[in-house]
């Protein structure tokens, strides 16, 4: 599947939404959440290798905790 910049952006938020909304049973009946932090990137036809798309994915993910994670960066 491919997208634009855009449309992977909103995606990645409604996944991210998606979990944060998650409640999961732990000991004794107790409940916990968790967040996700997600870094986007796209080839703007500029011919990146899928090496060098992932790193920028990565970077992006890096910047996503850099800013207090539990978000989405491009």
């Amino acid at each position: 599947v491919q997208f634009d910049l855009a449309s992977a952006l909103v995606v990645a938020e409604e996944i991210r939404v998606e979990v944060a909304n998650l409640v999961f049973e732990v000991e004794n009946g107790a409940t916990a959440r968790t967040t996700i932090s997600i870094g986007v990137a796209a080839d703007r036809c500029i011919g990146l290798d899928p090496e060098a798309l992932c790193r920028q994915a990565d970077q992006a993910l890096y910047r996503a905790k850099a800013a207090g994670r539990n978000c989405v960066r491009v």
